[in-house]
């Protein structure tokens, strides 16, 4: 259960710690509120704070995003390193560009429809790109790139990786597992001349008949040369194609 705000929970925010905070007494001036590492268990007094564009609230221990509803010009937030297990009470912000949720409880996917209507949001960290700490279970999910990508087209950074970038990778991802999927060509030829059964060209010279099949023969020697020449050039092309995906992964 969500701790309750104040007043009756001495660990929830409250508008004097706003206040305090920002180092301001009207709450209509108050534009930015940072209180990291301050033990805060529930989110509170923000309802006057209109003007408010950036909060930041890591490292604490809220367990539920709530009471935002009138911060309609925010920007910024981070409730990074909480306890929060659901993305909610973000709907009305509709200026929201950035959101870090990094270090939460979030599992579900479809906790991403809490945002498909935050058409201005560009970065959303749930994780960290690079090495993958500090996330949430939902990012363990196999369809966690794709079902985000389709949700929200309009963001450009993911886990502070772009999302151009994130989908070029997965793509060539994808192709790398196609590539080991292929079966290998078989090292030995399998076009010879040699496994033919032509009839050798016999008789004399007055015999059209053995010619015409020495000419033949000739022909089909040539073209089975070309099939094992081809075949070369295919297993470069494979060992190539191989090497190349491996580079880029």
């Amino acid at each position: 259960q969500t701790p309750p705000a104040a007043p009756g929970n001495p660990m929830a925010l409250t508008l004097q710690k706003v206040k305090k905070a920002a180092g301001e007494y009207d709450p209509e001036l108050i534009t930015r509120v940072r209180l990291p590492s301050a033990s805060l268990t529930a989110m509170g007094g923000l309802e006057t704070v209109v003007n408010m564009i950036e909060l930041a609230l890591p490292n604490n221990a809220l367990r539920a995003i709530s009471g935002l509803e009138a911060c309609v010009k925010l920007e910024r937030i981070d409730l990074s390193s909480n306890q929060i297990s659901r993305i909610e009470g973000l709907e009305g912000l509709t200026s929201l560009r950035f959101l870090d949720l990094r270090e939460n409880q979030i599992r579900e996917l479809g906790n991403i429809d809490a945002l498909v209507n935050l058409h201005c949001l560009e970065q959303l960290h749930l994780q960290n790109g690079a090495d993958g700490t500090r996330r949430n279970a939902v990012c363990e999910e196999a369809t966690y790139l794709s079902t985000i990508k389709t949700r929200l087209p309009a963001l450009t950074t993911l886990d502070n990786e772009r999302m151009a970038l994130k989908m070029d990778a997965g793509e060539a991802d994808g192709l790398q597992a196609d590539a080991e999927l292929l079966e290998p060509l078989p090292a030995e030829s399998w076009c010879q001349a040699e496994d033919w059964d032509l009839p050798s060209a016999r008789g004399g010279a007055a015999d059209p008949m053995s010619k015409d099949a020495a000419k033949i023969a000739k022909d089909v020697r040539a073209v089975t040369d070309d099939c094992a020449q081809l075949q070369r050039d295919a297993l470069e092309m494979m060992q190539e194609a191989k090497a190349d995906l491996g580079g880029s992964g």
